[in-house]
């Protein structure tokens, strides 16, 4: 006389169910050894993103603002296959450093990260060409996504 009842009510179905081993994880890509700039003021994010594109099979380079970028890409600009950047940074922020990239190397493939979407900065970068645009925080998979896409896109 005390107590609780449950009742639990299933779906029937008669679908086969695969064991959790048999589904296969999307394979993450890779990258060949491809020299890319990291730019972001919060150390934290820098390093982590470092650590991931090195354990994925690309070279880096690191910068913590815009200015610091652009001497690190005047010095290696023909290594360089691809910017990944953030947008608020002090001293150059990153729309600044894009128009400058741009005007040294109008090929250069960037991507940009911000946790600000709705940021005039924001709006500001989506008209300056860039190649991708990912909102923080950002998986390292999908960073290795868009990496992938931007940098092997066909006429590229």
């Amino acid at each position: 006389g005390q107590g609780t009842q449950f009742s639990i009510y299933l779906p029937a179905t008669d679908a086969t169910l695969l064991p959790p081993s048999a589904a296969k994880p999307a394979e993450i890509p890779k990258g060949n050894g491809e020299l890319i700039l990291v730019v972001d003021d919060e150390e934290s994010i820098r390093a982590m993103t470092v650590r991931g594109l090195q354990a994925h099979g690309y070279r880096t380079l690191a910068a913590r603002d815009g200015a610091a970028a652009m001497t690190l890409y005047a010095s290696h600009r023909n290594d360089i296959q691809g910017v990944v950047t953030d947008l608020m940074m002090p001293i150059m922020d990153g729309v600044a450093m894009i128009r400058a990239l741009r005007q040294l190397s109008p090929e250069v493939k960037i991507i940009v990260t911000s946790g600000l979407g709705s940021h005039p900065l924001s709006t500001e970068a989506t008209t300056l060409d860039v190649d991708a645009f990912l909102l923080k925080p950002y998986t390292i998979t999908s960073l290795l996504n868009s990496l992938q896409d931007v940098l092997h896109r066909r006429g590229s």
